[in-house]
């Protein structure tokens, strides 16, 4: 044990090691990036020196039984996904094997790190690629899957042999698989399979089967013995030769798990240990739904469903974190948090989950659960109160009987829905906005007309706690016969944009800051018309005004902008833009043909643009540049399906909201500052490799700046917006400047205020 102890202290030095080293060919030590997963449903636990590391739908986290530290190990710092679906650790080569939802699959090892290993699947197999189980003996690592199994070299990292379990044209999928001697087991929904490791392996046809059309659930070895489990019955079998007996019954079963000398048996609400005569060692009882469970020290420790790792006492442990990663929306203000759990697909059907909602106060995760929102489901969005945080409102889509609730404190709850207010029934809220004078605006889609005819409205809620419904379909305002109605945006004089995109467009409300009095009401259309804003289709998903009160409108097929849409708005005849980019000289639509979900503005007045596949786009304040193009592939974000955006203006922090989870990063442009003090200029210097932008920030609003080279010649020069500025190393000719020192002097907007930086160029 000392040995086995003493080796893994190093190990893991060197994964730390690594994971530093690693910055130069991976997006994940990116120290900008920050994960909000969930760790809560453990699915697996290796038990390796004193420390128990688990598998959960956020990724994976350690927790050392001696000092109690917990640390995480997610896509962030590390892993190439989200979701750990196999998970195993070989002693033999210090070597942690993670296989992830889709396919995905990481070799940690001593000497460096594998990302994403690349495995080949048969082309004709269509089905689910999720890596289901590892298990690992000696040299080699077998992969279960839907399709069949992967051998797996560990020392080699790579996969030796592929078997599919392929019978009159279907597949058989395989639930867990182990080496067992010189075979290797396979369990599935119809029987056992199992083979000698030869060259026939491959050869389906040639595996054994046992106990067919009986489904199998769970297989482990033990001192030298299978176990294998089929329903509430265990059976075993001695070696190889010998054939399968019952070794007995468990109600409920689980989990098998073979780890640290003992074997424990799992199942929904307890754990029992024994030695390795299978002798009974200990069991306790838990009031929580677990999935697996170890035995060290004397102590059981299960791997439950909701709650993380709990031990005998109850005592929990797990990384502080939303409770599930399933998110929709997601708003902040100061150093809180809120995120939704529900949803639409396809601007229709809702996924009616009943998680509630995520809060972060600032200090730790709160699970606002569905029980305390007196059972609403299908929670769409969490609105802060900003003139008073400890107040929000719950937006729900929950077909009548929670409509929105607003909750104090997290202690009480106020219900309002078709009994009390202007709510339909069905209610089908969406979404909300505050405007400037703390009124509240929830835009509800099939708002029912009369005569089976549905359509748009707004409820507003006013500062006093009264409610009106603003109808949005009259005048030339027709909706679709399948409506559908998004998040609304709000200007300072009192209008209101909110898009639809079910073949609805655009739609622009001026109720004059009197949302109780719809007499002074006016309602417009942005659509395809070409007098009404020639948009590229109706389908408008959603809408966001920028810091020059431009109107930007993403699109099932895009992005267009809306100049001065006020005004606009009111004339006979007004178009919308397109969004155009130079590539390579060629000037290009900016994502033509992708569905745009939401859009944000920093405070240079730059955009985030949230994709339905393309992840997120970073671009200029007015379009023509993207910066950046985060994905799957370079980012920690866990899918390319980005639901929302919020930005934190005072620390620069975007957040994104995806159906797997919420990530954030830390962008350049933060609030701006009072003085140059604490002027940031990097990279400094900037070597002969980096072919970026250099980055100025922390500057104050709308500052001057003069870049020179050592004898005072003037080789750029910007204003400053949301406190930075960028340079991409050419002068006002448009050349890239030589190697030297240059010096960037910084002048508040009035004069008053005064700096200088220097920074070195290596070419």
């Amino acid at each position: 044990m000392m040995l086995k102890l003493d080796c893994f202290i190093r190990f893991k030095v060197l994964i730390f090691i690594a994971l530093v080293l690693f910055e130069n060919f991976s997006f994940a030590q990116n120290t900008r990036w920050e994960d909000y997963f969930s760790y809560f449903d453990i699915s697996k636990i290796e038990i390796i020196g004193d420390e128990l590391y688990s598998a959960t739908e956020g990724g994976l986290f350690s927790y050392n039984i001696n000092n109690n530290e917990i640390s995480k190990i997610s896509k962030v710092n590390g892993l190439s996904g989200v979701v750990v679906t196999g998970f195993s650790y070989n002693d033999d080569y210090q070597t942690f094997l993670i296989g992830y939802e889709g396919g995905m699959f990481d070799v940690f090892t001593p000497d460096g790190i594998s990302l994403n290993v690349d495995l080949i699947i048969d082309n004709d197999f269509q089905g689910n690629k999720s890596i289901k189980h590892i298990s690992n003996s000696g040299d080699y690592a077998v992969l279960s899957m839907d399709f069949g199994v992967l051998y797996f070299n560990i020392p080699r990292k790579e996969v030796s042999e592929t078997i599919y379990f392929r019978q009159l044209g279907s597949y058989i999928k395989v639930k867990e698989s182990i080496i067992y001697g010189d075979e290797i087991y396979a369990i599935t929904s119809e029987g056992i399979y199992s083979k000698n490791i030869d060259f026939m392996l491959p050869n389906f046809s040639e595996w054994s089967h046992d106990f067919s059309g009986v489904s199998f659930d769970n297989i482990c070895e033990f001192n030298g013995q299978l176990l294998a489990s089929s329903g509430n019955t265990i059976w075993i079998k001695s070696d190889v030769a010998s054939s399968w007996q019952v070794f007995g019954t468990q109600s409920n079963l689980k989990d098998l798990v073979s780890e640290n000398g003992f074997l424990s048996v799992v199942s929904l609400n307890s754990v029992t240990v024994y030695d390795e005569n299978l002798n009974l060692v200990h069991t306790n009882t838990f009031g929580n739904e677990l999935n697996t469970g170890v035995y060290i020290s004397n102590t059981i420790y299960a791997g439950t469903s909701l709650y993380g790792l709990i031990d005998e006492n109850n005592n929990q442990y797990a990384p502080d974190g939303p409770y599930k990663n399933k998110s929709f929306t997601v708003n902040t203000i100061d150093d809180k948090i809120w995120i939704s759990s529900g949803g639409v697909s396809s601007f229709t059907v809702d996924d009616n989950t009943d998680y509630g909602y995520y809060y972060y106060d600032g200090l730790k995760w709160n699970h606002i659960s569905s029980s305390f929102l007196n059972g609403a489901n299908n929670i769409m969005d969490v609105i802060p109160n900003p003139n008073n945080l400890d107040e929000v409102y719950v937006i729900c889509y929950d077909y009548g009987r929670e409509g929105i609730i607003k909750v104090e404190n997290q202690a009480s709850i106020e219900v309002f829905n078709h009994l009390n207010s202007v709510i339909s029934e069905p209610n089908h809220l969406v979404s909300g906005i505050f405007d400037d004078s703390g009124n509240l605006f929830v835009s509800e889609r099939d708002n029912y007309l009369g005569g089976g005819a549905y359509g748009h409205a707004i409820i507003a809620l006013n500062a006093t706690g009264s409610f009106s419904k603003i109808d949005l379909n009259s005048k030339n305002i027709s909706p679709s016969p399948r409506t559908a109605i998004s998040k609304p945006i709000i200007d300072n004089k009192g209008f209101l944009y909110v898009a639809g995109p079910r073949d609805d467009g655009v739609i622009v409300l001026d109720y004059n800051k009197t949302p109780l009095n719809q007499s002074d009401d006016k309602l417009y259309l942005i659509s395809t018309d070409e007098n009404q804003g020639n948009l590229p289709s109706n389908n408008a998903v959603c809408v966001e005004l920028d810091n020059s009160g431009d109107l930007w409108i993403g699109l099932v097929d895009g992005l267009r902008v809306l100049q001065n849409p006020r005004d606009a708005v009111t004339q006979e005849s007004f178009a919308t833009k397109r969004v155009v980019i130079e590539e390579n000289g060629v000037g290009e639509e900016l994502l033509r043909e992708i569905q745009v979900n939401d859009i944000a503005t920093d405070k240079a007045n730059r955009k985030w643009i949230a994709t339905e596949n393309s992840g997120v786009f970073y671009v200029s304040p007015d379009g023509s540049e993207v910066y950046k193009n985060f994905t799957i592939t370079n980012s920690p974000l866990p899918t390319n399906t980005i639901r929302d955006i919020a930005i934190n203006h005072d620390k620069g922090i975007v957040y994104f909201a995806t159906t797997k989870g919420t990530v954030s990063y830390k962008s350049d442009v933060s609030i701006e500052a009072d003085d140059f003090s604490n002027v940031l200029v990097y990279p400094n210097p900037v070597r002969p490799n980096y072919s970026g932008n250099v980055i100025i920030r922390n500057l104050m609003d709308n500052a001057t700046i003069k870049i020179t080279n050592i004898v005072g010649d003037l080789v750029y020069e910007a204003r400053s917006e949301g406190g930075v500025v960028e340079w991409n190393q050419q002068n006002l000719q448009g050349k890239k400047v030589a190697s030297g020192i240059y010096i960037i002097f910084m002048t508040n907007f009035d004069g008053t205020k005064t700096s200088s930086k220097k920074i070195a160029i290596v070419r």
